[in-house]
């Protein structure tokens, strides 16, 4: 009776790459009828005769491992989020088939055992004829939109912390980017602000470095146009100058509440739009209420300003909340088409009864509030937001604790990257 099933590592074994370490020699596949492998199929596919044909290849690697007495499961990549290893990569690669490959002659009866060297030969030529079959054109048709966001977390929710401690937990956490808000520093309550020193911003960049952590976005907060123009002018140059420092990708402008104040706050923004591209840093407002509380508000702004360094940074929680809810993000989302164009929050909203009082919050963990994600999401593609940043900005504080944060931060992360796993090609 076979024991445990294994194969010689000699060579390219293209369906099995997920399997292969960089040590050659013996590679145990399962034992005792029992693997924790699995094939993972993608859940979209260009053609029908596409889906066929990697389907057909599942189930022979199917039956290939069974009649070798080893159950090996099939899932879809929507299914399969749970860590464990399985054939991923393999069918987003290798196994993008020719439509030519005629997969009819059934090459493996169900009823015929199969010795160790007819399993290699069998599952070998499934990988084989699939590999051979790749092109790069068939690739880029079948790529998912899930390679187009890059999913990070900001420092908001350890507000009540140190920033290294927030970048400690996001870091664990699994997150590679980190977006600078609000948070406990010896200089104030956000990390980088028009009052930070370039020292200052430097320093934290490269503590998220240390960390593996990039910055795709940096809240600074206002600017000083209530003192002049030029002071506000001043201000930008300084907020732009800490990004550039920390090596933060956009700075994200809350807007004005001041109607008296609105048009020296876009010029100071008008005015720098320039010296940002000149150092690669990109300008965005975010829908925060006030003069620009809605997409029809910010489109305003952004058209007032009217440089193309210049974008909305869409927070769909904050739609609901400066509404009272009255305002569904989905809808919103539809008045925003070409101005999202870098990132977007990922931030939820639900309305409690506290004491018999209608409350806003936002203190929320992502998918567990108001906001349908996966159509707002899918409406700014629509209108243009193919690729970017998907920030999360707030989480269930749970019981304060920073493992319970931790917690909520990895929920989180799991559900947007499930999120634009399951966004159609």
């Amino acid at each position: 009776m076979m024991k445990h099933f294994a194969v010689a590592v000699v060579g390219s074994l293209p369906l099995l790459c997920p399997f292969i370490s960089s040590a050659a020699g013996e590679l145990l596949l399962g034992a005792a009828g029992r693997s924790m492998h699995r094939i993972v199929i993608p859940d979209d596919y260009p053609d029908e005769k596409l889906e066929a044909s990697v389907r057909r290849a599942a189930d022979l690697m199917q039956r290939a491992f069974r009649e070798n007495g080893i159950e090996l499961s099939i899932v879809a990549e929507a299914d399969a989020s749970d860590g464990r290893p399985g054939y991923r990569e393999c069918f987003e690669s290798a196994l993008i088939l020719d439509n030519s490959i005629d997969w009819e002659h059934d090459t493996m009866p169900a009823h015929t055992p199969l010795d160790r060297r007819q399993f290699l030969q069998q599952t070998l030529a499934a990988g084989a004829a699939a590999s051979l079959a790749w092109s790069p054109s068939k690739a880029v048709a079948a790529r998912s939109p899930a390679s187009d966001y890059q999913v990070g977390i900001y420092t908001r929710p350890w507000d009540q912390h140190d920033y290294r401690v927030a970048l400690d937990a996001i870091a664990e956490a699994g997150f590679t980017q980190a977006g600078l808000m609000t948070t406990t520093m010896p200089w104030g309550r956000l990390v980088i602000s028009a009052d930070t020193t370039v020292e200052q911003a430097t320093a934290v960049g490269e503590e998220a470095q240390q960390r593996g952590l990039q910055i795709p976005s940096v809240y600074g907060g206002g600017i000083p146009v209530q003192t002049s123009l030029q002071a506000g002018i001043d201000g930008m140059k300084r907020l732009i100058d800490n990004c550039e420092a920390a090596g933060a990708k956009d700075l994200m402008m809350g807007g004005i509440g001041r109607e008296d104040l609105y048009e020296p706050y876009y010029k100071a923004i008008a005015a720098t739009c320039d010296y940002a591209a000149e150092r690669q840093v990109s300008i965005s407002v975010k829908p925060h209420g006030g003069t620009n509380a809605t997409g029809p508000d910010c489109r305003k702004c952004i058209e007032f300003v009217g440089h193309d360094n210049f974008s909305l940074w869409y927070d769909p929680g904050n739609i609901f909340f400066y509404s009272h809810g009255e305002l569904d993000p989905v809808d919103d989302a539809a008045t925003v088409d070409g101005l999202v164009r870098v990132g977007m929050c990922i931030k939820d909203f639900d309305m409690v009864d506290r004491d018999g009082t209608p409350t806003r919050i936002v203190a929320l963990t992502p998918g567990t509030g108001r906001v349908d994600f996966a159509k707002v999401l899918q409406r700014l593609r629509q209108g243009g937001f193919t690729k970017g940043h998907l920030v999360i900005e707030c989480l269930s504080p749970g019981d304060g604790s920073l493992a319970s944060l931790l917690a909520e931060a990895k929920k989180a992360r799991a559900f947007v990257e499930q999120l634009v796993a399951d966004l159609p090609a």
